[in-house]
């Protein structure tokens, strides 16, 4: 209710148990040094009465904020910038294109939200590491890395459609005198290039090295364009950014799994003795990696045109989701069989 977003409460949610935790643990550690038992027992005592803590002031805070609240007609969100953040200018005529690229910026703050979670979590974890070398060896940096990597584009194209629908502003968008080709090219582009710059640029020169290889960057890069453009076509079907989140993972099991029965149909029936199977290449972008763009490319296309397509229309018909599953199943299938021939 703090927040009046659904988006933002379970971000923040969510990271309170294991922030605090994480912090109790490096106090812990701090005092009785890694791979003791005293550390982790502290973290898990301090852990559970922060969590008691947190839930009584929850409780009180929101029963105080429900009995404040007013209507506001029809319960649309308000997106606000912080005022240090916005730009006062004597003139009212802007840029389009610029005006709608900071509008998808606008979309995005849970985004900046969770960089700058990861950012506190990475410092915390780099002074602990710097305190105590022990902990700096034991303690998963990497994991925690790749967690950032595989939820950061997630989160970016479940808000960027979706978000958009829920707050009511699909409408006026598209009387807007600008092309809607224009208008989905610059959502697609503000979208891959914050999560470019956000998910591989920005962690690869501050926090990533030496966690990951330097043979890694570019394929990197490429996994995370295409989680991006996957979460970005599930978010065009969505209503809220919540809703495609969560529906995110079930989804891509349901795509990994057509994508598995197309290699084994594939194996099975095209000349098993040359198999090479495209769902292990797409599955395993730093193995082949030249293949696997090739192979990836023209998929992410296909989910930006049908990701479009969802987008400016609100007709959710199975018929449109079958055609377009089958065209994505028809260029796996493709992928497969030249894969395999070859």
């Amino acid at each position: 209710m703090r927040l009046r977003s659904q988006m933002a409460g379970v971000v923040f949610t969510a990271s309170i148990p294991g922030m605090t935790y994480v912090l109790a643990l490096l106090g812990g550690v701090i005092i009785y040094g890694t791979g003791t038992a005293a550390a982790e027992a502290l973290a898990l005592d301090v852990w559970m009465a922060a969590m008691w803590i947190f839930a009584a002031a929850g409780a009180v805070l929101s029963a105080r904020s429900f009995m404040r609240l007013q209507d506001t007609e029809g319960g649309r969100e308000e997106l606000r910038l912080p005022r240090w953040f916005t730009v006062t200018d004597a003139s009212p005529t802007r840029p389009p294109l610029w005006m709608l690229a900071k509008k998808e910026l606008r979309l995005q703050q849970m985004t900046f939200a969770m960089v700058a979670i990861y950012a506190l979590i990475w410092t915390g974890l780099t002074v602990a590491g710097r305190l105590n070398v022990d902990f700096a060896k034991e303690f998963p940096m990497r994991g925690v890395g790749m967690l950032y990597f595989a939820l950061l584009p997630l989160l970016m194209g479940s808000l960027a459609s979706a978000q958009e629908r829920h707050f009511g502003m699909l409408q006026s968008q598209a009387m807007l005198p600008v092309p809607r080709a224009q208008q989905w090219a610059v959502k697609a582009s503000v979208v891959l290039v914050l999560a470019l710059v956000l998910g591989v640029v920005l962690p690869w020169f501050v926090f990533a090295p030496p966690q990951i290889s330097r043979t890694s960057f570019w394929p990197l890069a490429a996994s995370i364009v295409l989680l991006t453009t996957w979460s970005l076509y599930i978010s065009s079907w969505c209503g809220s950014g919540i809703i495609a989140l969560a529906l995110l993972l079930p989804a891509s099991a349901a795509a990994m799994a057509l994508a598995r029965w197309i290699d084994w149909i594939v194996s099975a029936f095209v000349l098993p003795q040359h198999s090479a199977g495209a769902y292990g290449v797409l599955t395993q972008p730093s193995a082949v990696f030249t293949t696997w763009v090739i192979a990836a490319t023209p998929l992410a296309v296909l989910l930006l045109l049908f990701a479009a397509r969802n987008h400016w229309t609100s007709e959710r018909k199975p018929t449109t989701l079958a055609v377009q599953v089958a065209g994505l199943a028809s260029w796996l299938l493709l992928t497969d069989v030249v894969l395999t021939v070859l």
